[in-house]
């Protein structure tokens, strides 16, 4: 299921991108929707906050059921916290990249 993974993916940086105020980096602003839900304040979400994340973002065009029974999952097995997440080899010149990056390395949804 590549195809539904990579359709994710360009809908999270699209969305990301029009989140982000200029001179801010883009993993900012995905920390800061994290963060959010993250109450405990301890870098990690379950399935649910996953999914209240994403729709906070702006993706609204998956079904619940396909973020947290597909891409969530997928999500918590190749990051530790959602902070790797969003940092995930943080010196390329762009964060758009970096979450390509981090979801090419997700195992196939």
């Amino acid at each position: 299921m590549s195809h539904l993974r990579i359709s994710f993916e360009k809908e999270l940086k699209f969305r990301v991108s029009q989140k982000t105020k200029t001179n801010q980096p883009e993993d900012k602003t995905l920390i800061q929707a994290f963060k959010y839900f993250d109450l405990s304040n301890t870098g990690l979400v379950n399935r649910e906050d996953f999914y209240k994340t994403i729709i906070k973002i702006g993706i609204n065009s998956f079904d619940k059921e396909v973020i947290v029974i597909r891409i969530c999952p997928s999500f918590l097995r190749k990051f530790t916290n959602y902070l790797m997440f969003t940092t995930w080899k943080r010196p390329a010149s762009s964060t758009t990249k970096n979450l390509h990056q981090s979801f090419m390395a997700m195992p196939h949804l």
